[in-house]
């Protein structure tokens, strides 16, 4: 079967060189715009392409403030005199720029190689704007290979 292959790869390259000669080729086979075309596109510096919205269509609504949140980590400063209640965590202070209904915070564990071995995400109560807390941000080890946790991500919903 394996010597039947290779011809078999040549037919499909020559019906796909032949489709491509004249698709490319018949500038009478190409669609004319409609009336009923909601969106252009446009080429970016990349050379992507990418839609523009038309009138007709509203921008999408987030559920949470993109930089609602300001987060900084507090576990080693003086200003934290905590211990943790789980086997792995860290403290963070979290200052909102904008009001949270609430607030979710995800972390990842680590081994001492610094490889990520689980994920994890935690959810606290809303916050006013200008309201800054300390908040716990941690987990149980599933074995004995996690060395630490680290905030990766936070977010500030509407």
């Amino acid at each position: 079967m394996k010597k039947n292959t290779f011809g078999v790869w040549i037919i499909i390259g020559a019906i796909v060189a032949t489709i491509s000669l004249f698709s490319n080729g018949n500038s009478d086979s190409s669609p004319t715009p409609s009336a009923s075309t909601s969106a252009t596109s446009t080429y970016d510096a990349g050379g992507d392409i990418s839609p523009e919205p038309t009138a007709s269509e509203s921008p999408v609504e987030l559920a949470y403030w993109p930089n609602g949140l300001d987060v900084e980590d507090v576990t080693y400063t003086d200003a934290n005199n905590r211990d943790c209640t789980y086997d792995l965590c860290m403290f963070v202070k979290l200052t909102a720029l904008k009001a949270c209904s609430g607030v979710t915070l995800d972390g990842e564990t680590y081994d001492a190689f610094d490889e990520v071995v689980d994920d994890f995400s935690e959810d606290f109560g809303g916050m006013k704007k200008g309201a800054t807390r300390i908040v716990e941000l941690g987990t149980d080890s599933i074995d004995d290979t996690e060395e630490y946790v680290d905030l990766y991500d936070s977010t500030c919903y509407k």
